[in-house]
């Protein structure tokens, strides 16, 4: 390593080392700004390393929690469904696509197949909403006050 002290570095020594007293307090206090922005600076590092390594820290387990429960909810998901499958396929009874078609007015429905399952499709709206949503004569007036 180079151990030259620059010409304004021994200037500052040599005003510091001398007699002169005005001269030796201003090369002092350019020292201790010197020391001083030194001492900022590295604290300075060392915050920004220490908030980064914190970050990514919590970002690291915030995805590795996050992994955990979309893993374990699948689980359940799966789970649930298989009991599911289970209980339709043993108890309760099952309609072939003809006979669900039959249960509506004829010609108001059909069956089409949207990303490799069936969906039911009403030709009339009038239709799909007395169907999917009947009216209940009885709702407006119980909750009407007067």
């Amino acid at each position: 390593m180079n151990r030259e002290r620059s010409e304004s570095e021994r200037q500052l020594l040599n005003d510091v080392l001398g007699e002169d007293q005005g001269t030796r307090q201003v090369a002092l206090t350019a020292f201790r700004r010197a020391r001083f922005v030194r001492r900022a600076t590295r604290a300075g590092a060392t915050v920004v390393v220490a908030t980064a390594v914190t970050a990514a820290v919590l970002i690291w387990q915030h995805d590795a929690s996050t992994n955990n429960r979309i893993a374990s909810g699948k689980t359940a998901l799966t789970d649930s469904r298989d009991a599911r499958e289970s209980v339709t396929q043993r108890d309760l009874p099952t309609l072939t696509d003809e006979q669900l078609l039959a249960s509506f007015p004829p010609n108001s429905c059909f069956l089409a197949e949207v990303d490799g399952r069936q969906i039911l499709v009403f030709t009339d709206p009038a239709v799909e909403q007395q169907i999917l949503h009947p009216a209940n004569p009885g709702f407006g007036k119980a909750h009407q006050t007067h």
